[in-house]
């Protein structure tokens, strides 16, 4: 790995995301997230809060490539609240 970098404020493919500690206090807030995702079969809608934003830069054969992550707060807005894997122990 050659490098990680971390970000309060990050742009990618024309969109803008904030960490949520950088948005307090601002008029806009771009720190929430949404992932539409497949759990056993049925789709389920993933609603987050960004808290930190991380960019790893590693070597491949031809030339340096980066992925971004978002470590978020997932949360469950439905009326059953929080969803807990009993088998993995994770929301």
């Amino acid at each position: 790995m050659r490098c990680v970098k971390e970000w309060h404020t990050y742009f990618i493919n024309g969109y803008k995301f904030h960490t949520h500690e950088w948005s307090k206090g601002k008029k806009t807030s771009n720190c929430g997230v949404y992932v539409k995702g497949l759990t056993e079969g049925s789709y389920d809608d993933f609603y987050g809060i960004i808290h930190k934003i991380y960019e790893l830069e590693y070597n491949s054969t031809t030339s340096p490539n980066r992925v971004v992550l978002f470590y978020c707060e997932w949360f469950d807005p439905s009326r059953a609240g929080t969803r807990v894997d009993p088998r993995f122990n994770i929301v």
